[in-house]
């Protein structure tokens, strides 16, 4: 197993990866720009990227995260969600009391957000750009 390393996340980042099928038509690297931060990390494993990570504010105490995750992930599941895991943490202790995430309903995605504390509040209807449906999770501090 190689070794990861978790740094802020830079657009670079998601240039250098093989992104998942299911992500990759939504992905326009240019428009997570806004997303550096201190807000966002991206986990490199042998210096590569595996995931990156972070949240969108949507309102005072409420925020939707967002992850994104190279093919290799999968080699690397105990390393990834320990790295979301904290990346909650973090934000729980910057005073979010909601953080939501909304997914596909294949793959598994759903299960994953329920490990992490999520909890299903419901289908968004026709949210994909071909009219799939996907799942609204929420998780309550």
């Amino acid at each position: 197993m190689g070794k990861g390393n978790v740094v802020p996340f830079k657009v670079e980042h998601l240039k250098q990866m093989d992104i998942k099928e299911l992500e990759k038509r939504f992905i326009d690297p240019e428009a997570y720009k806004i997303m550096e931060g201190e807000h966002s990390c991206t986990l490199l494993v042998d210096g590569v990227p595996i995931i990156c990570a972070g949240i969108v504010l949507i309102t005072t105490g409420v925020g939707e995260v967002w992850t994104i995750t190279d093919k290799l992930a999968d080699r690397y599941p105990v390393l990834l969600h320990k790295t979301v895991l904290q990346l909650l943490k973090k934000l729980d202790d910057l005073g979010f009391h909601r953080l939501q995430s909304i997914c596909s309903m294949w793959g598994n995605t759903p299960k994953w957000l329920e490990k992490l504390g999520f909890e299903y509040e419901g289908n968004m209807r026709q949210f994909g750009p071909n009219k799939e449906d996907y799942c609204l999770y929420g998780r309550i501090k």
